[in-house]
């Protein structure tokens, strides 16, 4: 198993101040490449978690046939984020938790960094919810036009990049998300692309599904299993091939 840290997290180093940001796949596709070339040819599976599965499925969107994985499963993520703009109770409740870490992520470590890019880091640190932050810092520093132009790029959703998935994937979101609308999750599309698969629950939250009558104990029990059971399935058909 391999675990991949987004670059500048746990103090990993940054290169020429390129820091880490949601539509950047680059750091996933060197990975993925890295264990193709020492794997000797054996099928490599994926599972992402909330950005992590943003990530996961922009990226075999965008390769397309390209992909090397065998399969993979994005979890609680967001197919579409510029969908999810409208989402007004993640915007006023939820987000304001995240923004308040992501400042502490990217504002202290890379101060200097930003400073140099020019952008208003007063008005920055005033950013209420993930929106605003996105808008008045990751979406400038990377040179996108606006926050809509960063969120297609970021999301397997948009600009018709769905139509190129290749390799199995589960997308698994709970209705209850309070931060992803479900709404968000293109219920259908697997009618006209063969390889993209929904499971959607009631209940789970965001990265949740809590099961038993004591759900501290067993936390993500239930959604790691149905990852292990969708990718053991998936190398099991890319095995009979």
């Amino acid at each position: 198993m391999v675990v991949m840290i987004a670059r500048g997290l746990m103090n990993t180093p940054i290169h020429k101040g390129h820091l880490f940001h949601g539509a950047r796949i680059s750091d996933l596709q060197e990975t993925v490449e890295m264990l193709s070339t020492s794997c000797g040819g054996a099928p490599i599976v994926a599972a992402g978690f909330s950005m992590g599965a943003i990530i996961l499925s922009n990226y075999i969107a965008q390769l397309g046939k390209d992909c090397p994985l065998t399969a993979a499963v994005a979890v609680a993520g967001c197919f579409d984020s510029l969908k999810n703009m409208e989402n007004a109770h993640s915007r006023d409740l939820w987000q304001p938790f995240l923004a308040y870490e992501l400042k502490k992520t990217a504002l202290l470590p890379f101060y200097d960094y930003l400073v140099a890019s020019g952008l208003d880091m007063e008005l920055i640190k005033k950013a209420v919810n993930v929106l605003e932050f996105d808008s008045l810092l990751v979406a400038p520093y990377n040179n996108y036009k606006d926050v809509t132009d960063y969120y297609k790029d970021m999301s397997a959703g948009c600009l018709g990049k769905e139509k190129n998935i290749a390799v199995p994937l589960l997308v698994m979101q709970a209705a209850d998300d309070p931060l992803i609308d479900v709404d968000c999750t293109p219920i259908g599309l697997e009618k006209e692309i063969e390889n993209i698969f929904f499971f959607i629950t009631a209940h789970g939250g965001h990265v949740g599904w809590p099961t038993g009558n004591n759900p501290n104990t067993n936390r993500w029990e239930y959604s790691s299993q149905v990852c292990v059971d969708f990718l053991e399935a998936a190398i099991s058909s890319w095995d009979d091939l």
